[in-house]
């Protein structure tokens, strides 16, 4: 194998490692919030607060190596989807340790004692649940499945139906409303635990129509924004054209590029997806990958070209 191949396998197995060493960390805290949310220990609650610490170094290092590895290498099929893939799941493991410290940290504004036998009961059942979809997410991708997101999909239903019983239970009365409020706050906390492994991108039809500054003489108009399960799509306008081309005609490139980032966090790559030429301007559409966040609320594109650029925000959410 090519001394670089080597660097390069080398490269993707580090990353593989240090997602992996985060993965196996959620489950057990999980469980360890539960745990520190019932019983107010704080030792507990030290440890969290350690690996969110963790957490906190380890991610954005991952994701800029991932990103470094996609621009210097130009990876392809499985190699360019395992990128994807981490770019993706990295922010949301970041995220879902955070909402675990959550959790915990409610210990210091709910005694043990002021819940109901039921409401106890519940709160350890929608623990046990976020905690065992995320064990089966960590055996995945240690299989080289990487699909934590699908196994994580498969329990929306218990995750509600007991998130709806601990509703139920909050309104006959039986717990003061300080402490109802806290518990409806973690079983928010919990339902997000359980959203993140939702695998499909949401479906949009966004009508924008969208005007941008000109960059280096050239202008865009975002018209929509379409989102499948599995990627999304953004439809522009080109004034006077998207392409140039080489004096002899025989290559072509884009004259910007264009990069996506959700609101929270999440990264996706570009490629182009079809063009119909006009006598004034051009229509395009890109594609991007992976699929869109379900549970992001905001996108901005930015495009960019020989040291200019302009930034556009889109709201992914009615109102928005």
């Amino acid at each position: 194998m090519p001394k670089q191949r080597k660097k390069f396998q080398r490269e993707l197995d580090d990353i593989d490692a240090k997602v992996v060493d985060l993965l196996s960390l959620i489950a057990p805290d999980v469980l360890r919030a539960t745990h520190a949310l019932l019983s107010g220990d704080h030792e507990e609650l030290k440890l969290l607060d350690e690996h969110e610490l963790v957490f906190g170094l380890s991610c954005p290092e991952i994701r800029e190596r991932a990103e470094k590895t996609i621009l210097l290498q130009a990876p392809v099929a499985s190699h360019l989807r395992f990128l994807l893939t981490v770019l993706r799941t990295v922010p949301e493991l970041q995220r879902c340790h955070y909402l675990a410290v959550q959790i915990a940290a409610r210990a210091s504004r709910i005694r043990g004692d002021s819940l109901t036998p039921s409401s106890r009961e519940l709160v350890e059942q929608m623990g046990d649940i976020a905690s065992n979809m995320w064990r089966q997410a960590a055996e995945s991708w240690n299989q080289r499945g990487y699909s934590a997101a699908n196994l994580l999909a498969g329990r929306d239903d218990k995750m509600s139906e007991a998130q709806a019983s601990l509703m139920a239970e909050l309104s006959t009365g039986q717990t003061t409303l300080p402490v109802a409020i806290e518990l409806t706050l973690v079983a928010h906390f919990y339902e997000r635990l359980n959203a993140a492994g939702r695998t499909d991108g949401p479906r949009l039809h966004l009508d924008l129509g969208t005007r941008l500054p000109p960059v280096n003489d050239t202008a865009v108009q975002i018209d929509s924004l379409i989102s499948e399960p599995d990627s999304w799509h953004v439809h522009l306008r080109a004034t006077p054209r998207w392409w140039t081309e080489s004096e002899d005609g025989h290559r072509k490139w884009a004259v910007m590029s264009v990069r996506a980032e959700d609101d929270l966090g999440g990264m996706y790559l570009s490629n182009f997806a079809g063009s119909t030429g006009h006598d004034n301007c051009e229509e395009l559409a890109l594609r991007f990958l992976p699929r869109l966040g379900p549970r992001a609320s905001g996108l901005k594109l930015t495009f960019a070209v020989a040291g200019q650029q302009v930034t556009v925000e889109i709201g992914l959410v009615p109102g928005s």
